[in-house]
Formats: C-alpha cells, structure tokens, sequence
C-alpha cells in the first residue's frame, strides 16, 4: 500500500496456508470481539470457531477473497475483503472491513482506496457495493472518503438464536418496528480505469 512511520505496508491474500498461522487466527478473534457490535452476529469468539469460519466462510467460498495488512515484519493492522461477485451487473462487495490496531491514521482509507483500484482495474468490476450499519459513523465516513453513496436503508431486528443474538432482516409482511438499520451504499466505475 504505502509506508507509514518507516513501514512498508501491503495487503497480503489469505491462502489455506494461514489455517495453522496462530497469531493470524489469535488476532482476527481478537478484532472480532473487540468489534463485536458492528458485526451481524454477536457471539463467543473462539480461536477454534475463528478457524473453521476462515476456512468455510471465506477459503471455501470461490467468490470470497480476504487480505490480511501487514508490514514487511508480518505484524498485523486489519483485514479487508471482497464477496459476492455477481455476474449479471459485473459487481463485487466490499466485505469485512476491520482495523485491527488503531494505528497509521489514513491507514484503511489507503487499503480500501487499493481494494477499489484493483477491483475496477485488473478485475474490470462495474460497480462496488458494501454494508454497513448506519449507526457505525466511522465506517460510513471511511466509505465516503472512499466516494461510496448511501443507496438505501434496510430495517433490522434483534434475534436470539440458542444464546448468540443477531440482526435480522424485517421482511415487509412483519409488522416489527425497527431497531437498528443497515446502510448500503455503492460505488461505480469511474471512467478513468
């Protein structure tokens, strides 16, 4: 990405090879409950389960990529990815956007930027979409600088599922007052790529 205080900074893919890299899987659980609110699913976070959601979730997925930022030292700030890739519209989303270690200001700004480039550079995406909570205002002003527009919000409810709680969608025949909302929000191509 960019140097930052005499660090060489870089998005790095997360391969199968990171299922047995500890510290990775110790730090992405330690961003995941430390961040626990702005996540759909509130939940004990576990080594063990952060493993088996890296390798399901997102290693088995074919149209899931994760990147892990680090510098040249390995020592880790967050991650980012993208999801859903739908050929239909040619359009990606931004996914599982986490600063990890509240360093380097202008830090996820430059990787999401990076993120952004490529996407419509070398992967030839029309559109770039994303979700975020409307009430997480650090996210929201991120994806501004990052030139993402609020397209609409989605009402949302509070579950209990065995003890984990989720935000679930209202759909329109409920009758449910909404208790937390998502924002999506989009970006297209620019004709400059």
């Amino acid at each position: 990405v960019k140097k930052y205080d005499k660090k060489h900074i870089r998005l790095r893919v997360v391969t199968s090879a990171d299922l047995d890299n500890i510290k990775l899987i110790r730090k992405f659980s330690e961003w995941r409950h430390k961040n626990s609110f702005w996540f759909p699913a509130q939940f004990k976070v576990t080594s063990k389960r952060t493993r088996r959601w890296l390798k399901d979730f997102v290693l088995d997925k074919p149209d899931r990529i994760l990147f892990v930022i680090e510098d040249s030292s390995r020592n880790l700030y967050g991650h980012l990815g993208l999801y859903r890739y739908r050929k239909h519209d040619n359009s990606c989303e931004l996914d599982n956007v986490v600063r990890g270690v509240d360093a380097f200001p202008g830090l996820m700004t430059d990787c999401v930027n990076v993120i952004i480039g490529w996407c419509f550079k070398n992967l030839k995406i029309d559109h770039l979409f994303l979700t975020t909570f409307d009430d997480n205002i650090k996210a929201v002003n991120l994806y501004k600088r990052c030139n993402f527009k609020k397209t609409r919000k989605i009402p949302l409810k509070h579950v209990n599922h065995n003890g984990e709680l989720h935000w679930e969608l209202i759909s329109t025949k409920e009758k449910v007052k909404p208790q937390r909302y998502y924002l999506r929000m989009k970006l297209a191509r620019p004709s400059t790529y």
